[in-house]
């Protein structure tokens, strides 16, 4: 039905059509004249009526305006929206007015509306669809491109294929770069993807099948690593490449040969760009080798691989592909055999692959070897082990001693497993032994020159070279091996260094060889055997000078001393082998070293027949009883020699010396005793030394038959506080007898009283000494004295229970202060009962009083 131009102006549309002639261009008037036949008909019921009036100035307006989004928003109002009713006349009407709305706007409400209408509506169109979101892209300001993004990847999930595939190409390329080179990030594109990085863009285009975009991205990520650092190394995007390129199905215009070229060279730039990892990197390349259609030789590859290697973890992993890609090669070589039988070269190339792969086990134990020389060439352990591994092959083996001497830093060189034997010093040893074994001594002897020249960690290893060489040449062919082999060792030992030399040369080992104590000591060994007997007094004289030497030096040990005073000995040069023992205590400050000095000196001087007896005291007092700090001994490690000195003493017949000497021991040990800085293991020994030294004086004096000798050595022995509780006992036991035999029971009834009092009666070691009171009683007491032992028995005990009521009162705790008073150990006292300490009652000198009285 045709529009009639009076049925749509009245006269109230007259002035806004007078001035619409005037200026057609003003928007304002078409908004007015509008808003006018809005008004005009916003009761009337005439609906169609009133819909063709506002299209016809809408429509007038647009044309005449096409630019103003005012106007066309209006006519979206009008027109209103499609729904699922609308006929395909109608939707080509929409689309229409939605094409011309947004031919020259940039305004984004009109375009989303246009391409929600477009997905809505005429999603078949999808080469329609695709450019006209290519257009909004073009027409509207970028900042408002996430909104039309937002419906544009909406509609690839849609369509997919490579429509998709293009759509998120150039979505990528869209979104900052910032954004896809970081591992995660929360974005405000609510897509249908979650944009974190790149690695989202590969898996779509994996779903989508856009094999080359995913190519493409990996290539990216490897051509800008340092860009893309945080979502992974360079060494993980090849991997992933790789594997990726493993898996994939092939492309129309990716051919194999351009794929396995592609392959090789990422493999070769992974190999160098991460040596350490290379298990993983050839287990992704050993999955490309079982794809079909694969033609090249790994071989060349999975060598490198075993060569570059730097873990065992790696090589095991790269070996095992290794061997598997052989015997996978064999087995379709067998199979391609028994089909064409009668072609050579399957047969040829199958023979081929049995001796690489024979040759590829035989060759483990030196491929494992050479990972671990890759991994430190300074490692002892792995080189001893490569010259076992060549076993009896000696052409290897020299081969392997010249490579070590080569390749290993002197200052680094260690071993791994902390073997002691495996030294620098040993490869150098073992090389020249290849030759002596095969009396090459010429050889040998010039490989030892070249060793001794090189450097060491440590000085020993410098010093077993020169002992080894000058043994070898004792064994050699030469007319003058002694002179030679005696002449290595006085070369070095006695040669004078320049003191001016540089600071560096000064660290060197050979610039202090000559100091060695074990060079000098085998240089030692060797002048001694060349002593025939007595009248190689010139042989001797060169081993006392050596001895002198190491002593002028300083660099003499204690078993030097010893050496040298024994072979003093040995050649009856007494004299001189007392002076070096004396020597030896000036120059040793430690007392363990003196002891093992005089212990060995002593004896020695005892036997010679023509020593003075003062001469013996003096060495004897000077050990056991002079200045500690000049050549004496502590008294911890005194009493042997205590008692040697009394043995000596009493042999000569000086009984009362001898007692003189233990009872001046005796001190001794008490006063270390005593000493604030003396461990208990120590003061223990000390106690049980000087217990013994006190049983040989009562011992001693009764062959004197000297009743007050006897009687004060007994007084003294109890008294003393450092010896034991059962220590006393004993002592006391002994002191009773004494007395009971001299018929003095007044003496051992106060000697039982002291002892009795030492600690509780109902402990175990106690018991024992009531049970000898009440039967010395019984035999030789009366009724009065055992009542008297009785209710002194009863007093001890409720003394003790008091004290123990006390302690357990003023410490609820049950912890017990030490006693005050005179103290009496008891290390060794019965674990049932803690004895007590002699309290002020029952103390020493009340013994003495007590006896004085009688």
């Amino acid at each position: 039905m045709a529009w009639k131009i009076d049925e749509l102006i009245d006269d109230s549309d007259l002035v806004y059509e007078r001035d619409l002639a005037r200026d057609a261009n003003q928007e304002s008037i078409w908004l007015d004249y509008y808003n006018h036949k809005l008004a005009k008909h916003v009761n009337s019921p005439e609906t169609k009526q009133t819909y063709r009036e506002l299209v016809f100035v809408l429509e007038r307006a647009v044309r005449q305006l096409p630019h103003s989004h005012q106007l066309w928003s209006r006519y979206y109002e009008v027109i209103g929206e499609p729904d699922e009713t609308a006929s395909q006349k109608q939707i080509q009407l929409f689309s229409r007015i939605y094409e011309r709305a947004t031919a020259n706007s940039s305004e984004l409400d009109a375009w989303l509306v246009y391409l929600q209408f477009l997905t809505e509506f005429c999603n078949y169109e999808v080469t329609l669809i695709r450019r006209t979101f290519d257009k909004a892209l073009l027409a509207v300001n970028s900042k408002y491109h996430y909104h039309i993004w937002k419906q544009y990847v909406k509609f690839a999930d849609s369509v997919g294929g490579p429509t998709a595939a293009a759509i998120y190409k150039r979505y990528s390329q869209y979104i900052d770069p910032e954004i896809l080179a970081k591992k995660s990030l929360e974005t405000n594109f609510p897509t249908s993807i979650e944009v974190q990085s790149l690695y989202d863009f590969i898996d779509k285009f994996k779903e989508l099948g856009a094999q080359s975009e995913v190519r493409n991205i990996y290539e990216q990520l490897l051509a800008s690593p340092e860009k893309y650092k945080s979502l992974g190394t360079p060494l993980k995007f090849l991997q992933e490449y790789i594997d990726f390129l493993s898996k994939r199905e092939e492309e129309e215009n990716f051919d194999i040969q351009e794929k396995s070229s592609l392959i090789e060279s990422l493999i070769l730039q992974a190999i160098q760009l991460d040596p350490e990892n290379l298990g993983e990197i050839y287990k992704g390349f050993s999955r490309y080798l079982q794809t079909p259609n694969v033609s090249i030789d790994a071989r060349y590859y999975f060598e490198k691989g075993l060569k570059n290697c730097l873990t065992v973890r790696d090589f095991e992993i790269i070996y095992r592909l290794y061997t598997n890609y052989q015997e996978e090669k064999l087995v379709q070589l067998r199979d391609d055999i028994k089909k064409y039988p009668t072609e050579d070269s399957y047969s040829i190339e199958f023979n081929f692959r049995i001796h690489c792969l024979e040759t590829l086990i035989d060759n483990r134990p030196i491929l494992l070897n050479d990972m671990s020389l890759r991994q430190d060439r300074n490692n002892l352990d792995a080189w001893f082990k490569r010259v076992d591994i060549y076993g009896e092959n000696l052409n290897q083996i020299l081969k392997v001693y010249v490579s070590a001497i080569s390749s290993i830093n002197p200052f680094q060189a260690h071993s791994a497993s902390g073997i002691e034997a495996n030294k620098l010093s040993k490869i150098w040893i073992d090389y020249a032994s290849v030759y002596a074994s095969r009396e090459d001594y010429s050889t040998a002897n010039l490989i030892y020159s070249k060793a001794v020249e090189s450097q060491f960690r440590d000085l020993d290893e410098l010093a077993e070279l020169y002992i080894q060489w000058s043994e070898m040449l004792l064994q050699s062919n030469f007319d003058d091996a002694d002179s030679r082999s005696l002449s290595v060792i006085e070369d070095v030992l006695l040669k004078k260094f320049d003191p001016d030399l540089d600071k560096h040369a000064k660290q060197s080992v050979q610039f202090r060889i000559h100091r060695s104590t074990k060079l000098w000591m085998f240089y030692l060994d060797l002048l001694e055997s060349f002593i025939e007997d007595k009248d190689s007094t010139s042989e001797i004289e060169k081993v006392i000078k050596a001895y002198d030497k190491m002593i002028e030096m300083k660099i003499a040990t204690a078993r030097t001393i010893i050496n040298y005073a024994q072979f003093l000995q040995s050649w009856k040069y007494f004299e001189k082998s007392f002076k070096v023992y004396e020597s030896g205590l000036t120059y040793f400050k430690d007392s363990e070293v003196r002891y093992h000095i005089w212990k060995l000196y002593l004896p020695e001087i005892l036997q010679r027949e023509n020593i003075g007896i003062e001469r013996i005291r003096d060495l004897f007092e000077m050990c056991l009883f002079g200045n500690e700090n000049d050549v004496g001994i502590p008294a911890h490690l005194s009493k042997d020699l205590i008692l040697q000195y009394f043995q000596f003493e009493k042999g000569k017949g000086f009984l009362m010396n001898s007692i003189r000497i233990l009872k001046s021991g005796i001190q001794k040990l008490r006063k270390e005793w005593s000493e604030q800085n003396v461990s208990r293991n120590v003061r223990n020994n000390l106690a049980i030394d000087k217990f013994d030294l006190y049983k040989k004086v009562f011992e001693t004096i009764g062959i004197l038959q000297d009743t007050d000798e006897t009687r004060n050595a007994y007084e003294s022995a109890v008294q003393d506080d450092s010896l034991t509780l059962p220590q006393i006992i004993e002592v006391t036991n002994s002191f009773i007898n004494f007395e009971k035999s001299l018929k003095q029971l007044d003496r051992v009834r106060a000697l039982f009283k002291f002892v009795t009092r030492l600690s509780a009666p109902d402990a175990i070691i106690m018991k024992q000494v009531w049970e000898a009171w009440e039967q010395f009683e019984v035999e030789y007491g009366s009724e009065a004295t055992f009542k008297d032992m009785l209710r002194f028995k009863r007093t001890v005990v409720e003394e003790y229970a008091r004290n123990e009521l006390l302690k357990n009162s003023l410490n609820p705790m049950g912890f017990v202060k030490s006693s005050t008073g005179p103290k009496v150990s008891s290390i060794n006292a019965s674990e049932e009962s803690e004895p007590q300490k002699v309290n002020e009652e029952a103390n020493p000198d009340q013994i003495e009083m007590d006896m004085d009285d009688l």
